[in-house]
């Protein structure tokens, strides 16, 4: 038996434990690990909003998708805060994923982030 996934809230608090946790671990790289977690608890609210949506408009059953083509099917299936969704799973993409030459994201650039997703999490409810 599989281990379970940790819910939204369990991964919305880590993030925002891990961006002000007392670690050894420079600011950039907790920045980063606080956007993954924040990405991953935004990437179950799309999954539920989905859901949803489907069960709504009597749907035949979820399909294995990446992040962007979910993220358009909420947006085409007119689901609430698709837009800001959207837009915060690629900002958070983007800090999970900064090259070297770029500037790295910043703990309140994140902090917006992590507020953003818990305000849709809260929506979702």
């Amino acid at each position: 038996m599989g281990a379970e996934n940790p819910s939204v809230e369990a991964l919305l608090e880590a993030a925002r434990a891990t961006l002000h946790g007392t670690t050894s671990m420079p600011v950039a790289r907790r920045a980063r690990a606080s956007a993954v977690l924040a990405r991953a608890a935004l990437e179950q609210i799309i999954d539920v909003r989905l859901a949803r949506l489907e069960a709504e408009l009597g749907g035949a059953g979820s399909v294995a998708a990446s992040g962007r083509v979910k993220l358009v099917c909420l947006r085409a299936l007119g689901g609430p805060g698709a837009a800001r969704a959207a837009w915060a799973w690629s900002a958070l993409s983007s800090a999970c994923h900064h090259h070297s030459y770029e500037l790295a994201p910043s703990v309140g650039e994140i902090e917006g982030l992590v507020a953003e997703v818990t305000a849709l999490a809260a929506e979702s409810r």
